[in-house]
């Protein structure tokens, strides 16, 4: 795996964008998700991508896969915009997201 550099942080070239997980392109398994977070970690990837708004169930599995390794890892997200809502970055909106 390569890696570059963000002020402190050795981040992996190659991310994984958890969209996937909401259930968005078909049927959700969480079983197969759990394989490919913890495939995607053996490879050395230690950046994952996500957002509040693929809902509980895809963060709750992204944090139940990356738990062990918490500290190895680095988890970004989107915030700003919820589905019928006007964006928001308010200072309490985004602790919420």
């Amino acid at each position: 795996m390569e890696y570059t550099t963000a002020g402190d942080l050795t981040v992996s070239r190659i991310g994984v964008g958890c969209y996937a997980l909401s259930g968005v392109y078909g049927r959700k398994d969480p079983d197969t998700f759990r394989v490919m977070l913890k495939r995607a970690l053996e490879l050395g990837v230690n950046f994952f991508d996500t957002a509040d708004t693929y809902g509980d169930e895809a963060e709750e599995l992204l944090g139940e896969v990356l738990q062990p390794v918490r500290k190895n890892v680095i988890i970004s997200t989107k915030i700003g915009i919820k589905k019928g809502l006007k964006a928001n970055l308010s200072y309490e909106r985004v602790k919420e997201a």
